[in-house]
């Protein structure tokens, strides 16, 4: 075990004359605020009120205020919002945020503001109880009605690609609500996604300043994120979209704040290990770390993070006896297989997975987690140490975690900072990011698919009647696009080549962030909530104890919901009574076909594919075989790759747990190695590409 003591961190109040130069009036605050404002808080509004940039970066760390600074513009009726966060719960949890915000502040504007939360589940909700409602009319009713619009990136990327279309009404029907009714886009923790994500995001972008052009609307693009990443910058850079960066100004280690600054993150001790078998061996040996932390201090509040649903499971079935006989609460696993609803954080103690890790605020005091990537690590270390108090307002007296690193890792750390040393959390930051690989941000993938979405943009425009109305959009926004992506990809019939001749390579494109052609529905008999998920079916197959569930048993515990979950396209149904004790399942792939006859350019090529099937070393899986017979007839976007194994060809792209990969053979044993399916197998091909036409450039070294 190593230990670091992180030191506090304080974050600079605004000056008056950065007040003054946003334009703060003391009757925009709420009470709490007692007329203050964080610098960062100041300088961002100012840029949304009279910045000349489209777009605001702001870089402050959690939980130092980013998301009122955004939301200000919005709570004083000078602008009107869509907030994009990265998952559902988080966009509630926002929601509750801002319930609490209008409980505290009766005499303000706020009161005035019209919120809604935008999912799937909720548009499905709207068409059911409105009889013969379509999802466009859905989605307008939703628009129309709010001033802020809580959502996600994927509706807001099908709104603005078109696929919200009404029979009757115009191609640019949604696209016309979203410009004349909002004029700032937020996203949220956009950090966790990547490249073809953010070039997404700037084709739509693009789409609404040049629409907009016409009606003076001033759009405002403003991304919150404690970890930037850089190709957000270099991207807009391409493009030609002036942008603004705010960073928080902190000051590290003092015993109490200046008067002119605000604690953010109290001192905490961190304990780092071995990883060695994961977090389940690391519970067994240092069950006594989670259990005499209770003991030791009151009031005491912990989560467990876990990497898998799986092992979070284990986990907490681990922990129900020590924490029964210690007296602690142990709440309810937090994971993707728990309801909403049933999402509850109020416990002495729980086990999640990154379901609460990303920007979910929860008072702790406590924390073990595991990570894969320095990302990981740093998010849920921030959720350490942001409150001086409980939740039912008792003062916290320590704060520790136990974080869990590769071996590697953890050695980079011993050399840079001596046992019991005493640091900054941004010292340890940057050491931590130094310390993991990069992550691969597939640069290649913007001149290979990227562009087919701002193709479909340009296309939509180009449909009767609205074709002469946006000549001069389009023309402009060619001009845009063409600074970011190969032109043939922006051009009407590749584009219908696309379509008619690869339609499944074409629908993985477009997405947002992509499909997954492996989903079950599942009935947890775990835990209480929905009767049926829909769920991640390799998770189920490697780690499950499963039993078989009939379609028609399942569609009929569904309910309501059976037509929305058909839409994912499951592949099977099961019973989840539990998880496997031993090792996971070992899963690979049969393509059953004989590939002697096939040429190279069958090979490291995106194809469209059947005759897929599962080949499962280890427990019994219930009806395999039916599962194999779906499985072989569906048509799935793949990547083979001959000779390589799948470890080996991380390695090689440096992939760390990026995409999923999966070890293959052919059904006459002519040919091994490594496949890649649905959006992982586009983004491997660009690597794969990218690497033959620059096998001397030193990122592959």
């Amino acid at each position: 075990m190593h230990t670091l003591h992180l030191q506090t961190q304080d974050s600079r109040y605004a000056t008056p004359e950065e007040l003054a130069e946003a334009a703060i009036k003391p009757y925009e605050l709420p009470p709490s605020y007692a007329n203050r404002l964080m610098a960062h808080q100041a300088q961002t509004i100012a840029a949304l009120r009279a910045g000349a940039a489209p777009i605001v970066i702001n870089t402050a760390t959690t939980g130092d205020g980013k998301s009122f600074a955004g939301q200000h513009v919005l709570f004083t009726g000078e602008r009107r919002g869509l907030i994009m966060y990265p998952t559902n719960e988080l966009a509630k949890d926002q929601e509750r945020s801002l319930g609490k915000l209008k409980a505290e502040w009766p005499n303000g504007s706020i009161q005035q503001l019209r919120a809604s939360v935008i999912t799937a589940a909720q548009l499905d909700e709207i068409q059911h109880e409105v009889q013969n409602a379509q999802r466009t009319e859905a989605l307008d009713l939703l628009l129309g009605y709010a001033d802020l619009v809580l959502t996600n990136p994927d509706i807001f990327h099908l709104m603005l690609q078109f696929r919200y279309q009404q029979a009757g009404a115009a191609a640019d029907f949604i696209l016309g609500a979203v410009a004349r009714k909002f004029n700032l886009f937020t996203f949220d923790e956009f950090h966790i996604f990547n490249t073809p994500q953010v070039l997404s995001a700037l084709i739509a972008m693009l789409l609404l300043m040049e629409n907009t052009r016409r009606t003076d609307a001033d759009p405002r693009f403003l991304f919150l994120s404690a970890t930037p990443q850089t190709m957000l910058t270099e991207l807009a850079r391409a493009a030609n979209i002036p942008f603004t960066v705010v960073h928080g100004d902190y000051v590290h280690g003092s015993p109490q704040p200046d008067a002119d600054r605000r604690r953010i993150l109290q001192p905490a001790t961190l304990h780092l290990h071995e990883r060695g078998d994961g977090l389940e061996a690391w519970i067994e040996t240092h069950l006594d770390h989670v259990i005499d932390f209770f003991a030791r201090n009151r009031p005491a509040r912990g989560v467990i993070l876990a990497n898998s649903v799986a092992t979070a499971y284990r986990v907490h079935q681990r922990l129900i006896e020590p924490c029964r006989q210690a007296g602690i609460d142990l709440g309810e696993p937090n994971t993707g297989l728990t309801p909403s609803a049933d999402r509850k954080i109020e416990a002495d103690l729980f086990v999640a997975t990154s379901t609460v890790d990303v920007g979910v605020d929860f008072k702790i005091n406590f924390l073990v987690f595991e990570s894969i990537d320095a990302a990981t690590h740093l998010q849920r270390l921030g959720r350490l140490g942001r409150h001086a108090q409980a939740a039912d307002g008792e003062p916290f007296g320590a704060y520790a975690a136990h974080g869990l690193l590769f071996a590697w890792v953890l050695d980079k750390i011993k050399a840079e900072f001596t046992d019991q040393a005493e640091i900054s959390r941004a010292a340890y930051g940057e050491v931590i990011a130094s310390a993991f690989p990069k992550p691969q941000e597939f640069a290649a993938y913007r001149q290979q698919y990227a562009g087919i979405q701002a193709g479909n943009v340009l296309a939509q425009l180009e449909q009767k009647p609205i074709r002469n109305q946006y000549a001069e959009v389009r023309e402009r926004l060619y001009g845009r696009y063409a600074a970011l992506f190969p032109a043939h990809l922006l051009k009407r019939h590749t584009l219908k080549d696309w379509i008619t001749q690869t339609p499944h390579i074409f629908k993985e494109a477009s997405a947002f962030r992509g499909t997954s052609p492996f989903t079950a529905l599942v009935r947890n008999t775990l835990g209480g909530g929905e009767p049926i998920l829909p769920y991640n079916l390799i998770t189920l197959l490697r780690y499950g104890k499963l039993r078989s569930l009939a379609w028609e048993e399942a569609y009929r515990h569904a309910g309501e919901r059976a037509a929305l979950l058909e839409k994912s396209e499951p592949l099977s149904a099961y019973h989840l009574v539990g998880w496997l004790d031993q090792k996971p399942r070992r899963l690979s792939i049969l393509l059953d076909e004989p590939t002697s006859g096939w040429d190279s350019g069958d090979f490291e090529t995106v194809v469209e594919q059947h005759n897929f099937k599962f080949m499962i070393d280890g427990p019994h899986i219930p009806d395999l075989f039916t599962l194999n017979r779906t499985l072989a007839a569906r048509t799935l976007v793949a990547i083979l790759v001959r000779n390589e194994d799948p470890e080996s060809l991380r390695m090689r792209y440096r992939l760390g747990l990026q995409l999923e990969l999966f070890a293959f053979r052919s059904q006459d044993d002519a040919t091994r190695g490594t496949v890649a399916f649905g959006r992982d197998a586009l983004l491997l091909e660009s690597l794969i590409h990218y690497r033959k036409s620059k096998s001397d450039d030193p990122m592959f070294g």
